[in-house]
């Protein structure tokens, strides 16, 4: 919650709902943290390669509000709404957005 946004260090994983032989991957998210979960749709196209994609998806989320940051619907629609914006899409995007509130105080 305190932290910038940041790509995950963690070696990717099976993607969710996809049963696969691929090794699982474990986390936990604090109390207070938003976790997105994405396809490369969302930072990959024709004009913009995935590296540059994920750049622009940390500073764009960056930019997110807190009240958007805390209410996973609105964020999905923030990130897709910026990271589309002026490029013609051809892909699948898939967002997921999952928000640990904090605990009352």
């Amino acid at each position: 919650a305190d932290a910038p946004a940041r790509v995950s260090g963690l070696e990717p994983g099976t993607p969710l709902g996809w049963p696969s032989q691929r090794q699982q991957t474990n986390f936990s998210i604090e109390t207070g943290n938003t976790v997105v979960f994405y396809s490369d749709g969302l930072v990959e196209n024709r004009r913009r390669g995935v590296d540059a994609g994920l750049e622009e998806l940390v500073a764009v989320a960056a930019d997110a509000p807190p009240e958007v940051v805390g209410d996973p619907e609105r964020l999905v629609d923030f990130l897709v709404d910026r990271m589309l914006a002026g490029y013609e899409q051809v892909d699948d995007v898939t967002v997921l957005a999952l928000h640990v509130p904090p605990r009352p105080g």
